[in-house]
């Protein structure tokens, strides 16, 4: 029997927790052969969240974690990886509704890797844009993304410039957990967060597969509104200034992907931390340019040179924060506690 862990983080869910809840244990799967465990850690609600969990966790099996301190979503999130014990992880928000087959559609698709001999493997979907009532409006989470996704496999080059793993449509085995803990990502010095690090880990080390099928319904609840970056009927000045904001984004994501490939090391990506040293250090645009149209398939599905060329002008290196990566990979200090205070690397 395989032991299956889901890990909800929670925060003022009153209105929806409860349903999702319900979804997930009211997957279509074999009981004999899934033990499922939900694990919930509430990040210092305010409202009845708690209570509501604490009535479903008498009918559910749930394992709760209410003496915590406000931590924010990610961190609290990465805290309960400490806490569980499973052959597969599965992360879940606390106002998505999960559809019926998910559960059995990922551990099929964990049990096929494991039959080709990968030993370290995430899975992650696609989700349906769902209204406040956790309704469909037709439209997939990346929709616009996923032609770029090839053989179904997430890269970490792919990573670099874009964000794909949605958490609340990621899962993980054990050996994955296992090195999650050995690495400091709630001492990185900016907003990161922890599906977008988890993403990177996996597709330096494994593989990252990716299922087309919509596993879930990804509901817009006012606080999350999805927003796909649409330039179509922008000028060609607010393209230049969106172009300018996403490079910003883009520097916060190229000094987490130095600190993963730096930290953990892969001959599938070798050199890359190297590339990514130089370009995060100081700003010299004739290296940029050239580091950014190398990499160009990864930048722009739709017109790689252009912006490539852009991003090579707009990039400067954040060097302060550079720094406090660099001391991250340097260190060498034992593993302290479950938020990765102090990392083995």
């Amino acid at each position: 029997m395989k032991n299956i862990a889901i890990l909800m983080s929670t925060y003022n869910g009153e209105k929806y927790v409860e349903e999702q809840i319900i979804s997930i244990f009211h997957q279509n799967y074999d009981e004999s052969q899934l033990n499922l465990t939900l694990y919930i850690r509430d990040d210092h609600s305010s409202d009845s969240t708690r209570e509501i969990i604490a009535k479903l966790s008498k009918k559910y099996n749930i394992v709760l974690d209410f003496d915590g301190q406000n931590l924010g979503f990610a961190k609290s999130f990465y805290k309960l990886l400490d806490k569980a014990e499973a052959d597969y992880y599965f992360f879940a928000d606390q106002d998505d509704v999960w559809v019926p087959n998910k559960l059995s559609l990922f551990v099929d698709r964990f049990n096929k890797l494991e039959n080709q001999g990968q030993k370290n493997i995430g899975v992650f979907s696609d989700a349906w844009i769902a209204n406040e009532l956790a309704e469909s409006t037709g439209k997939r989470l990346l929709e616009a993304r996923s032609p770029r996704i090839r053989d179904y496999k997430l890269s970490f080059l792919d990573q670099l410039f874009e964000f794909y793993a949605q958490g609340a449509s990621m899962a993980v085995n054990k050996r994955i957990i296992e090195k999650l803990l050995e690495l400091p990502f709630t001492e990185i010095p900016f907003k990161e967060s922890h599906d977008h690090f988890i993403g990177l880990v996996v597709s330096h080390i494994g593989c990252m597969s990716y299922i087309h099928e919509a596993t879930l319904l990804y509901r817009q609840t006012g606080s999350n509104v999805y927003g796909a970056r649409n330039d179509a009927n922008k000028s060609i000045l607010q393209r230049l200034e969106s172009i300018s904001s996403r490079v910003k984004t883009v520097q916060f994501l190229l000094l987490t992907a130095e600190l993963v490939s730096a930290s953990i090391g892969s001959e599938v990506n070798k050199g890359i931390s190297d590339e990514l040293q130089k370009l995060n250090t100081k700003k010299n645009i004739y290296y940029a340019t050239k580091f950014f149209i190398r990499y160009r398939r990864y930048v722009s599905y739709s017109n790689p040179i252009i912006v490539s060329l852009l991003y090579g002008i707009y990039f400067n290196p954040n060097t302060v924060l550079h720094q406090q990566i660099l001391s991250l990979i340097h260190r060498r200090c034992p593993h302290e506690n479950n938020l990765g205070t102090s990392t083995k690397l």
